[in-house]
């Protein structure tokens, strides 16, 4: 066991490398995902697990090769920090007077 506040990189693997998203991948993602929308690979209940993949090889093909691998699980994760961005973007525009009065203090 390694001492208290070390890291103990044995278990690294690419899988838990950290990604960078460019705005090219977010084009390449939000792409992918309505194309596959169209084809009808959205359920009730979110996206087909085909469609992580999808979106995982055409990154691979087209994207930038910028920080750890963007596999399945990480566009899927990337997706939904992207949607909660424009949420609260889409939030701020209704509301202006509050983001002035948070602004002032």
């Amino acid at each position: 066991m390694p001492p208290k506040g070390s890291k103990n990189t044995s278990h690294n693997t690419t899988k838990d490398a950290r990604c960078s998203w460019t705005d090219a991948d977010d084009v390449i993602l939000v792409r992918v995902l309505k194309e596959q929308k169209d084809a009808g690979n959205q359920s009730g209940a979110g996206w087909k697990s085909q469609v992580w993949t999808l979106v995982e090889a055409t990154l691979k093909s087209e994207g930038i090769p910028k920080g750890g691998p963007k596999i399945a699980s990480k566009c899927q994760d990337h997706w939904t920090t992207v949607c909660l961005s424009l949420a609260l973007a889409k939030n701020m525009l209704r509301h202006p007077k509050l983001l002035i009065h948070a602004y002032r203090r």
